[in-house]
């Protein structure tokens, strides 16, 4: 019998850089032995694979001398152990190649530099005997062994990682222990961090699991993420200070702010300060991807990737920059088109003349006096025929109409010419097209006629002077 570790946290390791992680946890790759062990390691393996990349690990065989070589013994095997019968992939060649366990249970041989998961043995001589500290565990088990706890909330966690509330947590037990900053050093190796108890209901559900992984005396006492700084306790997740300790946390006689000094959760669930330089065991937080409105350390561990931040005065939270709007739905920050609710005009994709207003919900839409354009999401005043919802709307500012059956458009009013050029309603002189004669300018002895095209003219009878833009009379010769 013996305890196992599958190792598939990214990134992946070499044969060597496997066997040496394995070494740092007091542990050594895993030798399979005979034909009911391998039965045995085949539906565990099945049971933590979660993609593609976790059909082979490495274990403790390796090519030596044109022979397969177990870590744990001297036996050798010029092709496969008898029990892995069937791994067509497994012969022994003088290239530098180590032994994968598969996700059928076979062996098979590949390049020691390739990087996959890995699977630890922890050596038996190190396994203390349990102690008698687990009469409040209450999270149940699941088949392959992972803790799920009795809250539905926050993430799924991967073996060996277990659910604390919101987040993942490992229980780092393997000696030797480490100091305050080698723990964090280690966690951040791992994509994690020492973890920071955020309140009384965490603290309620950290407990019961810190007592479940007690199997000797040193066990009582665990590297959680507070230090000293500055005579003030600081969690490793945000800015929130104590003088003394947390107010969940009262009980903690041992636990004041002193100069050099870090944290230590107990399994009575308090808080004791201790030198960092001791060696402790310590419990990692799993960096996980934070939604909108979720707590975080830092911005990479948002889910939105674009127009994010992670801040907040003491505990910080993943929230969108400044001009950008929370859509919790799809957890994005964007910018807003017109019609599209916000929360302030910066938010408005549409840079001018757009504002954020409405009563209840507000919206993008734009100023009194600009017409809105969907299609380009743009406020902009409206030339003469363009449609129009109210002649503020129109960009000519003299005799203009909005007007219209059904849809209405920026039209000049009655007796005045539209020049679309230059987008104005203009009377017309003498000589000028003119669709009637109320648009002439002249206002005596003119009319609007013409064929095809209609002009400004002077009626019979009449004399054009144009300098003044007027019709006069003919006077007839007397013989």
């Amino acid at each position: 019998m013996t305890c196992v570790q599958l190792m598939k946290a990214k990134p992946f390791l070499t044969w060597q850089k496997a066997r040496d992680s394995c070494i740092s946890m007091n542990a050594d790759l895993l030798s399979v032995n005979d034909k009911e062990e391998n039965g045995k390691l085949n539906p565990l393996v099945r049971a933590h694979i979660r993609s593609r990349d976790l059909l082979q690990w490495w274990i403790g065989i390796r090519e030596v001398g044109h022979s397969w070589l177990w870590l744990d013994n001297d036996e050798k095997y010029a092709k496969i152990p008898e029990w892995a019968a069937g791994s067509g992939r497994f012969q022994s060649t003088p290239d530098n190649k180590c032994g994968l366990f598969t996700f059928k249970g076979t062996l098979e041989e590949a390049e020691c530099e390739q990087e996959k998961p890995y699977i630890c043995e922890k050596f038996n001589k190190d396994i203390p005997e349990p102690i008698d500290y687990q009469d409040s565990y209450e999270n149940d088990k699941t088949q392959d062994g992972s803790s799920v706890s009795a809250d539905t909330e926050g993430p799924k966690c991967d073996l060996p990682w277990e659910k604390l509330h919101r987040t993942c947590v490992q229980f780092m037990i393997a000696k030797p222990f480490s100091t305050w900053q080698k723990a964090r050093d280690s966690c951040i190796s791992m994509n994690a961090d020492l973890l920071s108890v955020n309140g009384n209901e965490e603290n309620g559900k950290l407990n019961p699991l810190v007592r479940a992984h007690i199997r000797s005396r040193d066990l009582l006492q665990w590297w959680i993420g507070i230090r000293e700084v500055g005579h003030s306790w600081l969690w490793l997740d945000n800015d929130e200070k104590y003088a003394k300790i947390p107010e969940w946390a009262a009980g903690s006689g041992r636990f004041q702010s002193k100069p050099g000094k870090c944290g230590l959760f107990t399994f009575k669930g308090t808080l004791e300060e201790a030198e960092c330089e001791q060696e402790k065991p310590y419990i990692c937080e799993q960096f996980k991807e934070r939604s909108l409105g979720e707590t975080c350390y830092e911005v990479s561990q948002c889910l939105a990737t674009q127009n994010v931040q992670c801040t907040g005065t003491g505990t910080k939270t993943c929230n969108c920059q400044s001009g950008y709007y929370t859509i919790t739905d799809s957890n994005r920050c964007l910018k807003r088109s017109l019609g599209e609710t916000c929360n302030e005009v910066s938010q408005c994709s549409a840079t001018q003349n757009v504002q954020c207003t409405g009563t209840g919900t507000k919206t993008c839409n734009c100023q009194s006096g600009y017409y809105t354009i969907t299609d380009i999401n743009r406020c902009l005043k409206r030339s003469l025929g363009e449609t129009c919802d109210e002649v503020s709307q129109c960009s000519a500012t003299q005799n203009v109409q909005c007007t219209g059956t059904g849809t209405k458009t920026c039209n000049c009013q009655s007796g005045y010419y539209t020049i679309t050029d230059i987008n104005r309603c203009q009377k017309r002189s003498l000589g000028e097209t003119c669709d009637e004669v109320s648009q002439c300018s002249a206002t005596q002895n003119v009319q609007c006629t013409g064929t095809g095209t209609k002009t400004c003219n002077c009626q019979s009878g009449y004399y054009t002077i144009t300098d003044s833009n007027h019709c006069l009379r003919i006077r007839e010769t007397h013989k």
